[in-house]
């Protein structure tokens, strides 16, 4: 589980605007991440990190596939994940038309756990 605790402060490091200390944290463990089928929980976080840095669409994309792995398996966003996965929907809502939000949040939809992993480059 060792792979896993990057991300976790990566979360963290996102919660205080810290997005490029948070990439590094995570980059070279997201491959892993991606084939334990774990990606899915920390997209939220991984969102805010890729918005802080300027990347709304891929923001938006990464919000939208961790919205369908938490529908998928009935569950919902709870404490710091809840609270990531507001934020940026907020600033996206924000700075984006409802149209195009719409469709990069279906695109996100679409992608699996490696595709989404792709998308933080």
């Amino acid at each position: 589980m060792r792979g896993f605790a990057p991300l976790n402060l990566a979360g963290v490091q996102a919660e205080r605007g810290l997005p490029r200390q948070a990439l590094v944290a995570v980059r070279d463990r997201l491959p892993l991440i991606a084939a334990s089928g774990r990606l899915w929980v920390y997209l939220d976080h991984l969102a805010s990190m890729v918005l802080q840095r300027g990347h709304m669409g891929n923001a938006a994309r990464l919000l939208g596939c961790a919205d369908v792995q938490y529908a998928e398996r009935k569950l919902m966003r709870q404490g710091r994940v809840a609270h990531a996965r507001d934020r940026v929907g907020a600033a996206l809502a924000a700075a984006l038309a409802d149209d195009t939000l719409h469709r990069l949040l279906q695109e996100g939809a679409a992608l699996s756990d490696h595709q989404a992993a792709l998308v933080l480059g």
